[in-house]
């Protein structure tokens, strides 16, 4: 039978892993009493292995002193269920397995040849070939920046969409790289109230901050626009 670690561990583990949350996602994530969970942050909040944060954001994150308390603690359990070397075997045997893999960021800073024009149509027509396969149809999400611009004559999408603000958009520039390409263009208009409420909503749903504003606009476009494909 697996052991289920101890709720110390199990309550820092959470932390390190989600990064910034309440106590109520802490609790589900571990599996104890939003009381008991409570209870244990505060103490490791006393010794300096955790903080709460307030103000326009509230939650819990782990300090580096939780850290390395945290891998203390794992260390021990480890070595107490005597499976340290089949832990290192297998890891072991993962990495040779991955070799290949475990390189997945490499910064070239050396200085390079820009590609000539041909050259450069090509790695773009490539990249965008590559990643618009699809069995339904297509659709642009078109600023009239240069970006989706470019992505929009490539793709040659039946429709395109551009999203904003009566104060703040890009209407014209969506509508003039539409109408040159003959699209379906469709606008979605979002005010600033509708904006904050969804905004909300999506963060009290994911439990987590919004990587970029945009997330909110284009989450309302699509369900603006989802009637296209019912």
């Amino acid at each position: 039978m697996s052991k289920i670690s101890e709720s110390d561990l199990l309550v820092l583990q959470a932390l390190r892993v989600k990064g910034f949350v309440d106590t109520e996602a802490v609790a589900e994530t571990v599996g104890l009493s939003q009381e008991d969970t409570l209870n244990m942050l505060n103490q490791f909040a006393e010794e300096g292995r955790v903080s709460y944060r307030e103000g326009r954001m509230v939650g819990w994150m782990i300090t580096s002193e939780g850290r390395s308390y945290g891998e203390q603690l794992l260390a021990n359990e480890v070595d107490s269920l005597g499976i340290r070397l089949e832990i290192e075997t297998s890891y072991k045997e993962f990495s040779r397995l991955n070799n290949d893999f475990k390189e997945y960021w490499s910064y070239q800073i050396e200085k390079r040849k820009a590609p000539s024009d041909e050259e450069l149509k090509y790695l773009i027509e490539d990249a965008v070939k590559i990643r618009t396969r699809s069995d339904v149809p297509l659709g642009i999400y078109l600023s009239g920046g240069l970006d989706s611009t470019i992505l929009t004559y490539l793709v040659k999408p039946q429709h395109t969409w551009t999203v904003g603000f009566k104060e703040l958009n890009e209407f014209n520039w969506g509508r003039l790289a539409a109408d040159d390409l003959g699209s379906q263009h469709h606008e979605t208009l979002v005010d600033k109230e509708t904006f904050v409420d969804v905004a909300k909503k999506m963060i009290a749903s994911r439990k987590e901050p919004l990587c970029v504003p945009n997330e909110v606009l284009i989450y309302l476009m699509k369900w603006a626009n989802a009637v296209l494909y019912r």
